[in-house]
């Protein structure tokens, strides 16, 4: 029953427009990347249904979050879309910022 909780407080935020993404392993329980409103993701352990640690994003409110196909890296949007960050989740901190908006050319995705 917790878990039904965990992944319907999930989807809650998930529908509030913030973005969630769960990493499983195969066999194995899934740690899930919660955006936040407050430029942070929540880092969320499936197994003990705890928050295990948050990562302060540089600069922007996080909104889409991709993992990298080899699970070392996040791939984090920002609310008007124009911007990205990379985040290196060994060191849980982020590493760089992609702008895709230059000069007089407006870049979103």
């Amino acid at each position: 029953m917790n878990r039904l909780l965990a992944i319907s407080a999930a989807l809650g935020v998930l529908a509030s427009g913030a973005a969630v993404v769960a990493t499983p392993a195969s066999g194995q329980t899934a740690t899930w990347y919660i955006a936040t409103y407050t430029n942070d993701l929540l880092v969320w352990d499936e197994a003990t249904e705890e928050v295990v640690d948050r990562i302060t994003m540089a600069n922007f409110i996080p909104t889409g979050v991709q993992v990298s196909e080899d699970r070392s890296r996040l791939y984090v949007g920002e609310a008007s879309g124009q911007r990205l960050e990379v985040v290196d989740l060994a060191a849980g901190e982020p590493i760089q910022e992609i702008t895709l908006s230059h000069d007089s050319v407006t870049v979103r995705i």
